[in-house]
């Protein structure tokens, strides 16, 4: 992510871990010099379980959200426009190039699966400022977005074109397409004509902003396999970590042991070799005192 500055108050600073502190003191480290700006101003972080936050150090001091003024916190996205005192900051991705707007011309034929209909009827557009603020609309038709009687997302501004722009769910690819107008459609500050849309994108159109609410579908950076065939499952498919398995360890052979030989075997030896003694020395005794003379 970087934070911008559109009218050069400040080069781009990349942010994507910790905090940046904003003011107009030295110390900051983003120094900003226009009117309004406190010399303490407002620090922006990253807490890895609540997203982007912005704090107010300075009381009083004159910060602004999409237009919204802030007392004291906010909680942001990319896309958003911050205001310090008269100075105005964009929150953009790191490289505007990760906005895919490869999208196929023309619209899909209309999807009557039930399945993917339903997944479909999961695709969120809910409207955060401007005409259509708090409200919301599925996506399991094609929305089209304008000042027009038929427009799904009716945006009642007299300089608002009639066909602003349409969004449409194809497999799990939700794609944006501009229709007319003299303004661009933003993604989450950048301007684009057409766009291939995530969960948690953000969407302006002039002063009218909404968020693509999608759950299960691939968040933006996330690899996705190739968009599944009508009514194919749209979950998310989660990786087993890798498990790094040890050798076994090597064990020194074992020697075979001897079986005990049972105690009364030994007896029975001792009683053999004692009987054959005897029998031996009565035999010699008989031949050298029994011969008979001759």
């Amino acid at each position: 992510m970087r934070i911008c500055f559109p009218n050069g108050e400040h080069a781009d600073v990349a942010f994507n871990e910790g905090e940046v502190s904003i003011g107009a003191a030295a110390g900051n480290k983003v120094v900003l010099a226009g009117e309004g700006v406190h010399p303490r101003h407002a620090v922006l972080r990253i807490e890895p379980q609540r997203g982007i936050l912005l704090n107010v150090i300075s009381a009083g001091a004159s910060t602004h959200v999409n237009g919204r003024p802030v007392s004291e916190v906010a909680l942001l996205r990319l896309g958003d426009v911050l205001g310090f005192g008269h100075v105005q900051a964009l929150l953009k991705p790191d490289d505007d190039r990760s906005i895919d707007d490869k999208v196929p011309s023309g619209t899909a034929a209309v999807e009557h699966d039930a399945s993917a209909r339903a997944a479909a009827s999961r695709v969120v557009i809910r409207g955060t400022s401007g005409a259509f603020h708090g409200r919301s609309k599925t996506l399991q038709d094609t929305v089209l977005i304008g000042r027009s009687a038929e427009a799904s997302v009716r945006i009642d501004d007299p300089d608002f074109p009639d066909r602003a722009a349409s969004l449409e769910v194809q497999g799990d690819r939700i794609f944006l397409r501009h229709l007319g107008g003299a303004d661009p459609v933003v993604v989450n500050g950048v301007a684009v004509k057409d766009a291939v849309l995530h969960p948690g994108d953000q969407i302006a159109l002039d002063v009218h902003r909404f968020v693509i609410e999608a759950p299960g579908l691939p968040q933006r950076g996330s690899i996705s396999e190739p968009a599944p065939a009508p009514g194919a499952h749209m979950g998310n498919t989660q990786t087993m970590r890798a498990v790094k398995v040890e050798p076994p360890t090597p064990h020194p052979p074992v020697e075979p042991q001897r079986a005990e030989e049972p105690e009364g075997s030994m007896r029975m030896w001792w009683w053999l070799l004692l009987s054959a003694v005897v029998i031996g020395g009565g035999l010699a005794a008989f031949i050298w005192f029994g011969s008979p003379a001759g």
